[in-house]
């Protein structure tokens, strides 16, 4: 039997909830099915609503076509959000029959990359409508048959121009931005006239290096916060965790620039660039090396060798009309020049990009002074003349690692701080690499033997069995100059550096960074549940929301255990209940009720009154561990006959009034689960 401790009134509050009740320690089969269906009941809510707090939200998809010097390429990810954590970027790409068919329908040779892209590059197009929608409706069409249906009109589509728009005139440039507008407006994603930029090196840099960290998981995300564009204030700087130990430099080697962006341990902060991604603040040093890119480094070195034959021919031929004008005579036609960084049997005219443009250190220049003789001869006749020695040394000249600086320290002739850390080398020297068929952990001196063999094969040869690569031709050239570039121009060493493996692209950190800032992808949105409990807007409507469940949930299920507990006659929970808020006197009269029978000796207290959760609404009785008891009585067996007969009456009379109290307790427990 149970008792209750009559409740001190002078120290109780005055309408301190004390109604205890308890339930028998058997129970009919229909109670028992009750309790049963209740608790299935509670079970499948409770399965129900982790399912809904848990599950992500619809999943969303982000395009972003890349307008590069060469070419245009488009990129799908797969945005999931989780919660307030770090998003989930899938990169969706192409199946290896689709690039085959996009090739073979568009003529074009085997890329190193797996990917849906046309060529020539959009500045081609600038000022015809037609051409840019030609160009740009085969990847468009790729990414309407990659993104479901049904989630086209959510998703965004980006366009950023990057080295080969920036050298366009403004007038063009404007031009051609207008068209791209019309045409990505008539597709069926989301689409507003700001997804639509010509991005500088920086931010082709940023946008790199975010991807990588991303990747590599050492991103933080603050998505609580309000989104911020790219670039935040200077003044925001200052929040800026130093993050270099913990995050890597990023490489990215294109066709007409190289871009490199680290965190530096030791710079000045007024000349770090601060950014923003997915709400957290970095101060970065970024910076683009143009005319270092791949095809324009090659060009660097054909005018380098254009300008030491016609100085050669000055010395030997000095004709009186060169003489009298006081330039150097320029051969008339188109000039043949021998290349060491061309295999033997090569012979192909070469048409120089622009001849009116002569690098020095880390940024095209037109001359101030007088021209370069070169400049008059856009087109000339390469010819093959393999020596590896000279090859290396044309390649030093093009990164010319010794060019002047104004502020030291320098790196290829600009103002940069010391490279510390780990980087990762991507696009142009996963090519470069992929190319020679060497693995990603290679080392320069291994490139190197790589390309010294590479140069010494015929011609013939190589256009027989690699008829389907682009620019066979510059990959002699190629090998030494990217080894060069790492070592000699940016001073790192071979620990330092690893190679990206391909597919990867500075696409993935513009998704990730412009498809919060712009498009609003990482904001936290209500769900269906939060919206049907609450008409509060964001993220305190669902927090409020699931934290009332799980506390009616959390009730539900310690009333549940404890109905369970007393059906099975568990002397823990025989105090258990559930009751309305009751007066203080309730627990005395209830306390009056369990008065022994007259002569018989009261039974020691089983269990300590249990203590209260205290609320507006019903009250839960939790019990505490029994404390120990008094030895009973003796065993009925070795009383007198008379004594066990009374005994047996009590129990009868004890048994009744329990039953009688527990029906009650469950039909209460019944209507507040109700």
């Amino acid at each position: 039997m149970i008792f209750a401790r009559k409740p001190n009134l002078q120290k109780q509050p005055r309408h301190y909830p004390t109604w205890i009740c308890s339930m028998p320690n058997g129970t009919s089969s229909g109670r028992r099915r009750a309790a049963g269906i209740f608790t299935t009941i509670l079970a499948i809510f409770t399965l129900i609503f982790v399912w809904e707090i848990s599950r992500p939200g619809p999943d969303k998809y982000v395009t972003v076509i890349d307008s590069g010097s060469t070419g245009t390429r488009v990129y799908v990810y797969k945005w999931g959000m989780r919660g307030r954590s770090m998003p989930s970027l899938l990169a969706l790409e192409p199946t290896m029959k689709e690039v085959l068919a996009h090739r073979k329908a568009a003529g074009f040779q085997r890329g190193a990359y797996r990917r849906i892209e046309t060529e020539p590059g959009l500045d081609r197009a600038a000022g015809d409508l037609s051409a840019v929608r030609a160009s740009l409706q085969p990847l468009l069409e790729w990414a309407k048959k990659t993104v479901p249906a049904q989630r086209h009109s959510s998703s965004p589509v980006f366009l950023f121009g990057t080295a080969g728009l920036r050298k366009l005139p403004e007038d063009d440039r404007l031009k051609l931005l207008n068209d791209i507008n019309q045409v990505l407006e008539s597709s069926p994603f989301s689409f507003r006239p700001e997804y639509v930029k010509v991005i500088d090196g920086a931010d082709e840099g940023v946008y790199g290096w975010v991807g990588l960290n991303y990747i590599e998981g050492r991103l933080k995300a603050s998505l609580g916060a309000a989104p911020s564009p790219l670039r935040h204030p200077v003044a925001d700087a200052e929040k800026a965790a130093p993050y270099e130990q913990e995050t890597v430099g990023a490489l990215d080697l294109g066709g007409s620039s190289l871009e490199v962006t680290f965190i530096p341990s030791r710079w000045p902060r007024k000349r770090k660039v601060p950014v923003s991604v997915l709400r957290t603040p970095y101060s970065l040093y970024t910076h683009s090396f143009k005319g270092y890119g791949m095809n324009d480094a090659f060009d660097k070195a054909v005018t380098i060798l254009l300008e030491a034959m016609l100085a050669d021919r000055q010395q030997q031929q000095d004709t009186a009309a060169a003489a009298a004008a006081g330039r150097t005579a320029v051969p008339s036609g188109v000039p043949t020049l021998e290349h060491p960084c061309l295999q033997e049997g090569y012979s192909e005219r070469f048409r120089r990009k622009d001849p009116a443009w002569h690098m020095q250190g880390s940024a095209p220049t037109k001359p101030t002074s007088e021209p370069l003789p070169s400049e008059s001869i856009e087109e000339v006749l390469l010819v093959g003349r393999p020596r590896w020695s000279e090859c290396r040394d044309l390649a030093e000249k093009v990164v010319d690692a010794g060019a002047l600086c104004r502020r030291p320290p320098c790196a290829l002739g600009a103002e940069a701080p010391p490279m510390h850390g780990r980087f990762l080398a991507m696009s142009g020297f996963f090519v470069v690499y992929d190319f020679f068929g060497l693995p990603l952990t290679a080392t320069l001196a291994e490139l190197e033997d790589a390309g010294r063999r590479y140069c010494g094969r015929p011609w013939q040869e190589l256009s027989r069995d690699l008829a389907d690569i682009k620019n066979i031709e510059t990959y002699c050239f190629r090998a030494p100059y990217v080894s060069i570039l790492l070592s000699d121009g940016l001073g790192l060493q071979q620990s330092q550096l690893s190679v990206v493996k391909g597919g990867f692209s500075w696409t993935l950190g513009a998704a990730l960074t412009e498809g919060d800032t712009l498009a609003g992808l990482g904001s936290v949105e209500d769900d269906s549940l939060t919206q049907a409990l609450s008409g509060a807007p964001g993220w305190m409507a669902r927090s409020g929301a699931r934290l009332t469940l799980a506390a009616a949930l959390l009730l539900a299920w310690v009333a549940a255990i404890c109905a369970l507990l007393q059906q099975s006659g568990n002397p823990f929970c025989r105090g258990c209940c559930l009751g309305p808020l009751g007066d203080p006197m309730a627990a005395g009269a209830a306390a009056a009720k369990r008065q022994p029978l007259k002569g018989q000796p009261a039974e020691p207290p089983e269990m300590v009154s249990p203590w209260l959760l205290r609320g507006p609404g019903p009250e839960l009785c939790i019990p505490v561990a029994p404390q120990p008891s008094r030895p009973l009585a003796p065993p009925p067996s070795q009383r007198s006959h008379s004594l066990h007969s009374e005994m047996s009456g009590m129990r009868a009379e004890r048994g009744r009034r329990r039953r009688d109290r527990s029906s009650d307790c469950l039909a209460q427990l019944t209507d507040w689960s109700e």
